[in-house]
């Protein structure tokens, strides 16, 4: 039996802050992402944010990084649930045309089944 799921999303900038007037790159910034999950049942839950590898993917403890110096962060906040995070191979990916790079992806999951979960995704331009 299929567990109906109700998610809701909401994302919000909160800062639009550069370090040099006119600079393309919108260093500074984060976007904050809500997802409010409310599930039939409890369930294991899993957040996958993928990366070219090429860039270079790090961790320090549950903040995942995606390049160096500028580097996109994301930070999850607000748990009600405790997570851990890995970096894993993206075997499968849809959408891309020509030539595939390499792909992995942070894997965020749920260490414990839960009925509802609310999470802000910080996610940072530095």
């Amino acid at each position: 039996m299929i567990s109906r799921l109700r998610k809701t999303r909401t994302v919000s900038a909160v800062s639009a802050e550069c370090r040099s007037p006119g600079h393309r790159q919108r260093r500074g910034r984060t976007f904050v992402v809500r997802d409010h999950i409310i599930l039939d049942q409890p369930r294991r839950l899993t957040w996958p944010f993928q990366a070219d590898e090429a860039h270079g993917l790090t961790l320090d403890g549950l903040t995942a990084r995606i390049g160096r110096e500028p580097a996109i962060s994301i930070v999850p906040e607000g748990l009600d649930a405790p997570l851990e995070v890995e970096v894993r191979r993206t075997d499968q990916v849809y959408g891309y045309a020509g030539p595939c790079p390499v792909l992995r992806h942070f894997r965020y999951d749920c260490r414990q089944a839960v009925p509802a979960i609310c999470i802000d995704w910080q996610i940072r331009w530095e």
